[in-house]
């Protein structure tokens, strides 16, 4: 900690040496930027978690850092380095560059993409939230506005110390919620399928996971894969409106249609109805077909063509087919898994 406007109200000092934790109070922010390296660098951890960790907390203590020309900032990360990136502050440049500061450590955000895709039923995916969710009853956390605590009830001595209190109150809830959706251990089962980077599964890129479990597939059976483009499926600056539409209403519908839903019949029913539904119904149009990169004949297709190419025929399996029917085999084996009656509540989690 460091004094909010000047000093640390008078008996604060005694009730934090008191306190169980450890709160060490410094001077000024420089002195407290050292000394979290100092502690940073002695525990080494493998993993920084937080709490919209990529938006906010660990862009202001690099900007910090940066301001206050904190020495040993780069241990921040497990690389030693120099000098400050020189796009760091200037727009989507510098997420690329903060990201590359903490090589060698993982960052693990409740509240980024990856951290929304496990917590469903949250909406704001707000901390509160999230304790009462995720945790339940026991996780109920209060919430106020961290600079107006600072100027009103925290700036007395019982108030900073319940302040500090909360803020310790809040790590512990931080890590019982990625704990209780088990974020580091399914991050390290994907990471292992899909053979990515872990970072990257961390940070939430889905597409990313079907990239690399496709290009690992096709290395493992020698095809040698085209390097990637960049920028291909960007839609061009001048889109044509479309005939008796306006131009923002046309942007916005899909060029390709999905499925075709048939609305209700209004009415009472009083019959048997029978429903129907395909188990992962495009995975199995692919094996059955045996859709494949490798399989369908689309060299004579161009891309602004809308021409369906032929299903082949007479071919041996392709690449995509066998993939998935391995993912859906062993998905069907996980849902067995937890069909059964003696598993415990941890395992069903798992």
């Amino acid at each position: 900690m460091r004094p909010h406007e000047g000093a640390f109200p008078p008996g604060f000092k005694a009730d934090a040496e008191k306190h169980r934790g450890t709160i060490q109070l410094e001077v000024s922010e420089q002195v407290l930027l050292s000394k979290f390296l100092a502690i940073l660098a002695k525990m080494d951890p493998d993993v920084l978690m937080g709490h919209r960790l990529d938006e906010v907390d660990y862009s202001v203590l690099l900007n910090r850092m940066r301001e206050r020309k904190t020495p040993g900032w780069h241990r921040i990360g497990r690389l030693k380095r120099t000098d400050w990136p020189k796009n760091m502050g200037k727009g989507g440049g510098s997420f690329f560059a903060e990201r590359h500061l903490v090589a060698g450590r993982l960052l693990c955000d409740l509240a980024n993409d990856l951290g929304k895709s496990l917590m469903t039923k949250c909406q704001s995916w707000s901390l509160n939230e999230m304790c009462e969710l995720v945790l339940g009853q026991g996780g109920i956390r209060s919430e106020f506005d961290n600079e107006a605590a600072l100027k009103t009830w925290a700036a007395e001595r019982e108030g900073l110390m319940n302040y500090v209190r909360h803020c310790e109150a809040d790590t512990y809830f931080i890590s019982a919620i990625a704990l209780k959706v088990q974020m580091l251990p399914l991050t390290k089962v994907l990471t292992n399928l899909a053979g990515n980077s872990r970072a990257r599964t961390l940070s939430g890129t889905r597409a990313e996971r079907n990239e690399y479990i496709l290009l690992h597939e096709f290395h493992r059976n020698k095809y040698i894969c085209p390097d990637k483009e960049w920028g291909k499926g960007k839609p061009k600056p001048q889109e044509e409106e479309a005939e008796g539409e306006e131009g923002a209403d046309a942007k916005k519908k899909d060029k390709f249609k999905g499925g075709l839903v048939f609305e209700p019949e209004k009415g009472s029913y009083d019959k048997f109805i029978l429903v129907m539904d395909f188990n992962s119904l495009y995975p199995s149009i692919i094996q059955e077909y045996n859709i494949c990169f490798t399989t369908v004949e689309r060299s004579e297709i161009s891309e602004d063509d809308e021409k369906v190419p032929e299903v082949p025929a007479d071919r041996s399996m392709g690449i995509l087919p066998k993939l998935i029917a391995t993912l859906v085999s062993r998905r069907r084996e996980v849902k067995k898994l937890m069909k059964d009656p003696t598993a415990t509540s941890d395992q069903l989690a798992t």
